[in-house]
């Protein structure tokens, strides 16, 4: 019978005349060599030219990829044999051996041999791990050597033809330069022969050559005779191959036809002219069905018959077909547990026999005992134990249905169904029959519908407008897969009962059986397609179709998919984006990921194990329990007791998984609960805001992981609590991770002082220096302010900010500048105002340092009672109110409106915004008693001669010793040694006693501020637990 392989083309391109194709074996490229001397590699599925390389002006003749080195050899008329990289296309190798034009390189399967093969009469050996070292030279031909190939059988054996009409037999042999004497030589062709291959089939020691005397012959090289001489091209044959997939010939000829041979017949199956002139080479890909030609015109790709591989599976045995042979495999003996999930199965093979046709389908009886194999136009029922003969007859479609019974396609779209291997009942169809479907009901494919019939009075049972490409029912027959080409539906089936099994009909389906209660309704439902349209033949029952709906859609999923099973009420699926699913009642989930495309065999519920397997027969398993199903089954139900109950019967393994499930589902507490995994543990805690046990998972992955990814967990930890206002555990977690920027916005805005202080110290020590400069201004620390400015060299912005805020430091700092700039530029003169020195260019000085006194007094905050009036005294100018009232008014008024008597002083505000004094005030004593002479008494002794110490190289005397001591120790771990050293005794001259009173007075908390002392303390003790309850376990913070 004939093969009838369906073609379908992948890429047709015109590139020119094109002398010879290789296909790579893991990517989907072709390397074309043309005669115009260039290279050319094609991507045939995207479509699209990879690279070309321009490598001679002589045709190249031949060329190669190298697989092992990602190498591309190619040679030609300029008897020059070049090397490429493929990736880089950097030339690796360039050499001249051959003395006349070389016609074809064969690249050795296993070995790093090359062969060439020239019309100077010879064949050259090379080793490509040895720079191209020529290890043998053969001689015997006495005309042109058109092709050599290596035995795949055999490593050391290889077959060449010349244009003498022979073909010789050789071997490879290291230790002689030349070998003049073949093996044996083959004769029979009347003219040259162009080319041969080698059968790839492991009963068979065939060769096969093309000659221009316009015939193939099929050789048997341990015999040495030809056993058939296959006629049919019109002009030389110039390729030859053996396709390793499929019991099939191609050889190609100058007539420009392809032509499809029986391997095993010697019969013509097909011929294939794409009109683009003379054919010239062939090369098919040994892990896919897909064939490169080679034409005058360009190159065709196309794929010949299904790349699906032909399969079943009862229990735990797997029958397959490769070819014509029927294989066997009984998984009782393969060992599980040595198996991780992903790995390949060793699995050992029976050899059942073989069929006398081509298959296309292999099925089991849903017993388990027969088998029956289904090719184009005939089936055969076998025994599945011994492959005995049980039934015979011609139909291109076999089905079996739930029971037993089976149905195959007769002539003029009829359908026989035969009970107990005899036939029943037949009836025929209005439309033409393109597929039939088994199972719980008999499904009949047309070209855009699909109709259900019912196995035991063969009534129609629905009609659905879809183009269904295949059909899963499950064991019970209450859920039905529907796929097609880019989507699934799943339907609930409804029995003949009248009910849905194990599940009630969804109201959103109502409309449906709304729709089905009108005996001449026509309507449909628009995702699906279900229509009750009267499809008119004597088996059609109106009544039962009309009473009934009995499909309901429960799902759609927008996936393509060539495989699948039903575990119970689950369905499982491999998807184009190589992830295996598991849907289950309208939840999707992917349970693993997978390297390469796999098809699902079936499920051993011995193992509990799924099995699949790829197009080259290897055979795959993950580990799947079924109460790993049911689990998601009955949370899904929102049974959660016999949940709760079936968990302690899931292997631990499988914990991290099923949080997974419970967090898409929404139940988190109970995914936190079983999730084994730290980060994602975390990552539910930070969700449901369980912030210590945060805390706790971090101290844990402290001890495990690196201090980058820790440091991100804290940084997270911290913006989440701002978000549940734990304003305590912010704190805590941006100390941990050195987010200075953050604490300061958080501090900043409690006006927490002490906070703000040790974040001041804690930017020196890392030399975060604009973030202290901020606390420190904020604090109303001018002095440290203005030393960390000068400490950094910034004189210039010292300078402007003591004019503003410090008036009395700016001729120390000004002196300081120039000898900088002295120091830096010699050779340029410095000319820098001084307001000692220049009084002239300083108008007002001596007022802003008494303006500076004032507010040095002061040195705090007012009362909220007087907003409204402190409000406008930042707006006065302190220097022309000292010229027009005079000093000690303006100090006395700044002092008691912070002690809340301004009332008594000041009697409003005139429309400038200046003072107007009470006529008491007025008659008060102005001579007061002089007091505070010691406050800032000689102010610019803080910065006298000696204290130009402080600012020298060695900046780490800048600060007291004390300043160490109000900080932790890992504080000052987290500096440099330099750092630390920055602030030592002589910090006690950079400011007078009443410097010290200072910072002691802004310690104090006032009644205006947001938090008190205690509530401070609470939040620092607060603060501190975290740590110390990191101690406590991980199970006593879950319970």
């Amino acid at each position: 019978m004939p093969l009838n392989l369906d073609i379908k083309k992948k890429l047709n391109s015109r590139i020119g005349k094109v002398k010879c194709v290789d296909i790579h074996e893991s990517e989907n490229w072709i390397l074309a060599s043309l005669y115009s001397g260039k290279l050319v590699i094609f991507d045939y599925v995207n479509q699209n030219t990879i690279k070309n390389i321009e490598v001679s002006v002589f045709p190249i003749r031949c060329a190669k990829f190298i697989e092992k080195k990602q190498w591309i050899i190619c040679g030609g008329d300029d008897m020059t044999i070049r090397v490429y990289n493929y990736n880089t296309f950097e030339k690796i190798k360039s050499f001249e051996d051959h003395t006349d034009y070389i016609r074809y390189i064969e690249v050795h399967q296993t070995l790093p041999y090359i062969l060439t093969s020239s019309d100077d009469m010879t064949i050259k050996l090379y080793d490509y791990e040895n720079n191209f070292e020529k290890l043998c030279s053969f001689e015997n031909h006495i005309h042109y050597v058109m092709m050599c190939k290596f035995n795949p059988k055999d490593t050391y054996i290889f077959a060449s033809a010349s244009l003498d009409k022979t073909i010789k037999i050789w071997g490879v042999q290291n230790n002689t330069s030349v070998v003049t004497k073949p093996h044996f030589t083959l004769s029979g062709h009347t003219k040259g022969v162009n080319c041969i291959d080698y059968s790839c089939s492991g009963e068979t020691s065939y060769i096969i050559s093309g000659s221009d005397d316009k015939t193939i012959r099929i050789w048997d090289y341990h015999t040495k005779q030809c056993i058939q001489v296959l006629s049919g091209h019109t002009q030389n044959i110039s390729c030859v191959i053996y396709h390793s997939n499929l019991p099939i010939i191609l050889s190609s000829s100058e007539d420009c036809n392809v032509k499809i041979w029986n391997s095993s017949m010697f019969k013509l199956e097909s011929t294939l002219n794409y009109n683009m002139d003379r054919c010239w080479s062939l090369c098919a890909k040994k892990t896919k069905n897909d064939l490169c030609i080679g034409y005058d015109e360009g190159l065709v790709v196309i794929q010949i018959g299904s790349d699906v591989p032909i399969y079943t599976m009862f229990k735990n045995k797997i029958i397959y077909i490769k070819n014509t042979d029927i294989y066997i495999i009984n998984l009782q003996n393969v060992q599980e547990e040595n198996y991780n999930d992903g790995d390949i199965y060793k699995v050992n093979k029976k050899e059942l026999g073989n069929c006398d046709f081509y298959p296309t389908n292999v099925s089991f009886h849903p017993s388990g005992r027969f088998i029956c194999v289904n090719g184009h136009h005939e089936f055969n029922i076998y025994t599945s134990q011994v492959l005995r003969n049980k039934a015979y007859g011609k139909s291109s479609f076999f089905v079996w249905s739930h029971t037993g019974d089976y149905a195959i396609k007769d002539e003029g779209n009829k359908v026989s169904i035969y009970k107990d291997f005899t036939s029943h009942h037949t009836f025929q169809t209005p439309y033409t029959i393109t597929q039939l479907f088994g199972g719980y009901l008999l499904g009949v494919k047309s070209n855009n519908f699909i109709c259900f019939y019912d196995w035991s009075d063969y009534s129609l049972i629905r009609k659905i407008d879809i183009n269904v490409k295949n059909v899963f029912w499950n064991d019970s027959g209450t859920y039905v897969a529907l796929s097609t080409e880019d989507s699934i539906y799943i339907l609930n089936y409804l029995n003949s009962d009248g009910n849905l099994s194990k599940d009630n009909i969804n109201k959103n389906n109502d409309s449906i059986n709304n729709n089905n209660n009108n005996n001449n309704n026509n309507g449909s439902i628009e995702l699906m397609g279900v229509q009750n349209r009267n499809i008119n033949h004597p088996q059609h029952k109106e009544n039962k179709m009309d009473e009934e709906n009995y499909f309901q859609l429960e799902s759609e999923i927008n996936e393509s998919i060539e495989s699948g099973i039903w575990i119970y009420d689950s369905f499982l699926y491999v998807s184009k984006n190589l992830r295996l699913y598991i849907y289950t009642k309208k939840f999707i989930d992917i349970y693993a990921y997978i390297d390469k495309y796999l098809y699902i065999c079936g499920y051993v519920y011995e193992y509990d194990r799924i099995f699949l397997l790829d197009k080259n027969f290897n055979f795959y398993s993950f580990f799947l329990p079924i109460t790993y199903l049911q689990y998601q089954k009955y949370i899904m139900g929102q049974d959660f007791i016999a949940a709760d109950n079936i968990m302690k019967n899931i292997p631990e393994s499988l914990y991290n998984k099923l949080s997974l499930f419970l967090e898409k589902m929404g139940y988190k507490n109970k995914a936190l609960n079983i999730c084994n995994d730290l980060e994602k543990k975390f990552e539910l805690s930070l969700s449901i805001g369980n912030l210590q046990l945060c805390v706790d998972i971090i101290n844990e992955l402290e001890r495990k992981e690196n201090d980058s990814f820790v440091h991100n967990k804290y940084k997270k930890l911290g913006d989440t609590a701002l978000v549940y206002n734990d304003i305590p555990m912010a704190i805590y977690c941006y100390k941990k991770t050195n987010d200075f920027s953050s604490l300061l916005i958080i501090l900043s805005t409690l006006g927490d002082k002490i906070g703000i202080k040790e974040l001041g110290q804690m930017c020196l020590n890392h030399q975060k220096f604009n973030i202290a400069f901020i606390c420190y201004f904020l604090l109303h620390k001018i002095n440290k302010c203005v030393h960390i400015l000068l400490s950094n060299n910034n004189f210039a912005y010292a300078a402007f900010f003591s004019r503003v805020y410090k008036p009395s430091l700016l001729p120390t700092i000004l002196k300081k500048w120039k000898e900088h700039l002295n120091k830096v530029y010699p050779n340029i003169p410095v000319n820098l105002l001084n307001p000692e020195e220049n009084p002239e260019y300083f108008p007002d000085y001596d007022k802003a340092v008494e303006c500076e006194k004032i507010f040095d007094k002061v040195n705090t905050i007012g009362s909220t009672k007087n907003y409204n009036t402190l409000k406008k005294l930042i707006d006065l100018n302190i220097v022309e109110e000292i010229k027009e009232i005079g000093y000690d008014k303006v100090e006395d008024i700044f002092i008691k409106q912070f002690n809340e008597e301004l009332e008594k002083d000041i009697q409003n505000f005139d429309q400038n915004g200046k003072i107007l004094l009470t006529e008491e005030s007025k008659n008060k004593n102005v001579n007061k008693k002089e007091d505070n002479k010691d406050d800032n008494k000689d102010d610019n002794k803080e910065y006298n001669k000696d204290d130009n110490k402080e600012y020298k190289k060695d900046d780490n005397k800048e600060y007291k010793k004390d300043d160490n001591k109000e900080y932790k120790k890992d504080d000052n771990k987290e500096g440099n040694k330099d750092d630390n050293k920055e602030y030592k005794k002589d910090d006690n001259k950079e400011g007078n006693k009443d410097d010290n009173k200072e910072d002691d007075k802004f310690c104090k908390m006032e009644d205006t501020e947001l938090l008190s002392n205690i509530q401070m303390e609470e939040e620092n003790k607060k603060i501190n637990s975290y740590s110390i309850n990191s101690n406590q376990s991980m199970d006593e913070k879950l319970l």
